[in-house]
C-alpha cells in the first residue's frame, strides 16, 4: 500500500512537490525502493525505518505483506518472525533525513500511534498539516487514548473518513 499511496501523493504534489515514504519491512521497502527510479520520480525518496518512538530500534514483524508493524501487534504463539528496524519519532524524522515542513502526512503505524503521535511538537503543532491517519486499535484502548490525546494536544479535528462523522472521544473509537 506504501507504494500505492507514495505513487498517488506524487501525482498530487507534481513534479514541485516532495514525497517521503518510509517503510520498516526490509521485504516491503526493497520492493517499493526501485518504483522512484523505475518512474523517475526525482521528487520521491524512500527511506528504510519505522515511524514510531524516538530514535531507538524495534522488534518489527516485516514480512506480512500490507499489515506488517511492530512486533507488539502480535500476541502469543501467532507472533510471525521478526527483524530489528530503526525506528525514528516524527520530529526527529525532519533532521535524520533532511526533510522539509510536511503541508500532508498520510500516517499507517499498525499500532505504533501510541508511539508516533506524541512525538511530533514541530510537525503537529508548528507546521500543521493536513493528516490522514489510519487508525488500528488495540485491546487495551492505548492506541484509541494516544488518538484522542494527539487530537487534543494539537487541536485536530479527526473525521471518520468512512463514515462522515467527527471523532470527539475514546468512547467513540471504543465502541467501532
Amino acid at each position: 500500500f506504501m507504494a500505492y499511496y507514495g505513487l498517488c501523493l506524487r501525482a498530487l504534489t507534481g513534479a514541485a512537490g516532495a514525497v517521503e515514504v518510509f517503510e520498516a519491512s526490509s521485504a516491503n521497502f526493497e520492493l517499493v525502493r526501485k518504483l522512484p527510479q523505475i518512474n523517475n520520480f526525482n521528487n520521491v525518496r524512500v527511506h528504510h525505518a519505522a515511524i514510531g518512538a524516538e530514535n531507538c530500534e524495534i522488534e518489527f514483524a516485516g514480512g506480512e505483506g500490507g499489515s506488517s508493524g511492530p512486533a507488539e501487534k502480535w500476541s502469543g504463539s501467532a507472533r510471525p518472525l521478526t527483524e530489528k528496524v530503526r525506528c525514528h519519532g516524527i520530529d526527529e524524522c525532519m533532521d535524520t533525513f533532511n526533510l522539509g515542513m510536511p503541508n500532508f502526512n498520510k500516517l499507517d503505524l499498525e499500532t505504533a500511534e501510541k508511539h508516533a503521535l506524541h512525538n511530533g511538537q514541530r510537525v503537529f503543532g508548528e507546521g500543521r498539516p493536513n493528516v490522514v491517519l489510519e487508525i488500528h486499535l488495540t485491546q487495551d484502548g492505548s492506541v484509541a487514548e494516544a488518538v484522542v490525546n494527539w487530537m487534543t494536544k494539537y487541536e485536530y479535528k479527526v473525521d471518520l473518513i468512512w463514515q462522515g462523522r467527527e471523532l470527539v472521544s475514546v468512547d467513540q473509537l471504543i465502541e467501532l
